[in-house]
């Protein structure tokens, strides 16, 4: 019965050798794998989000489009607002000439001494 006792203590130390030794390179290995997966899984993540950021956000190029069709519209309306500046400047210089020649008309027409100083003016004396 000692002999059997002993056998089965060194068996079970044996065995525990083996489970420890066993046991660790399992752990080191499943460290491993683990390892690697978050890196993997850090480049996937990574990726993703540079994918997902390229797509939300603007490029030079969309930056450089956008800025041009902001100086086209910006373009246009001064355009548009000097040509209505020169239509009404062109109106309200036509109205001046008319109220002007239409005021000294009626300075003539109300003074007497006015007529007289006319044909001096002209020579018609």
């Amino acid at each position: 019965m000692r002999k059997a006792k002993r056998h089965y203590r060194a068996k079970r130390d044996n065995a525990s050798c083996f489970d420890e030794t066993f046991l660790k390179s399992f752990a080191k290995e499943f460290y491993d794998v683990i390892v690697e997966l978050v890196r993997e899984g850090k480049i996937e993540v990574k990726t993703e989000v540079k994918e997902e950021l390229k797509d939300e956000l603007a490029t030079k190029k969309d930056l450089e489009l956008l800025g041009e069709r902001i100086l086209r519209y910006v373009d246009e309306k001064f355009h548009y607002l000097d040509k209505k500046i020169d239509e009404r400047f062109y109106k309200l210089d036509k109205k001046m000439t008319i109220g002007f020649v239409i005021l000294i008309l009626l300075y003539i027409i109300t003074n007497p001494n006015a007529i007289e100083l006319i044909k001096l003016l002209f020579g018609l004396k």
